[in-house]
């Protein structure tokens, strides 16, 4: 087990209950935390820019997708 928590083998990759490698130690942070995600800009992945882009309509109960979501 890691400092943050991860089920970590002998060598510091992060790896799920079978033992598989999930996440190289290579790509950890110095602390053994998971990087930030980017977006296509190059700015920090922020999950408030995504949230509302689809919608379920309120009659046909459809899922539909919104071009320009209300940033809050």
């Amino acid at each position: 087990m890691s400092k943050c928590g991860f089920l970590v083998d002998e060598v510091g990759n992060v790896i799920n209950n079978d033992g598989k490698v999930r996440m190289l130690k290579a790509r950890l942070k110095k602390n053994g935390d998971f990087p930030l995600l980017y977006n296509y800009d190059g700015l920090s992945y922020e999950l408030r820019s995504i949230i509302g882009i689809f919608d379920r309509d309120p009659f046909t109960k459809e899922i539909v997708f919104e071009s320009t979501p209300e940033v809050q």
